[in-house]
């Protein structure tokens, strides 16, 4: 297995315990730098919001493991989603901050997007399904 899909891989069983973070009452959280109840939580979506990203996490390295190509195309989405995110949240920035962050995102798509369809041994990894 390719080196940063073996990360992916070994990272991904975090997605449980944020799911569940998300279903059980533990404390406070965090919406909006503001601390709020559970009930709070889930109103303001966080609670669908981390049971979702928990879920891809999982299904990622399910998938990774398992060698299925559709798992490429995920860590694709995700990585364009975060991009839209991210942009979503500088409007009103100073010029020079889009400019540079706009680099900074071709830059990250490019080498995301290379790592996983075209280098050779993560195209020979996903080719080869066990």
């Amino acid at each position: 297995m390719p080196l940063f899909l073996r990360f992916l891989a070994f990272i991904s069983p975090a997605g449980i315990p944020i799911i569940l973070a998300c279903l059980i009452p533990l404390g406070s959280y965090g919406v909006n730098d503001r601390i709020v109840s559970y009930g709070e939580f889930w109103r303001s979506g966080g609670g669908l919001i981390g049971i979702a990203g928990g879920a891809l996490i999982a299904a990622l390295g399910v998938g990774i493991f398992k060698r299925r190509r559709w798992a490429k195309y995920l860590i694709a989405v995700v990585v364009l989603t975060q991009d839209v995110l991210a942009l979503a949240t500088v409007i009103g920035a100073q010029k020079d901050d889009i400019v540079g962050g706009l680099i900074s995102l071709a830059f990250i798509n490019g080498v995301t997007l290379w790592y996983l369809f075209f280098k050779k041994s993560v195209k020979s990894y996903f080719e080869s399904q066990k």
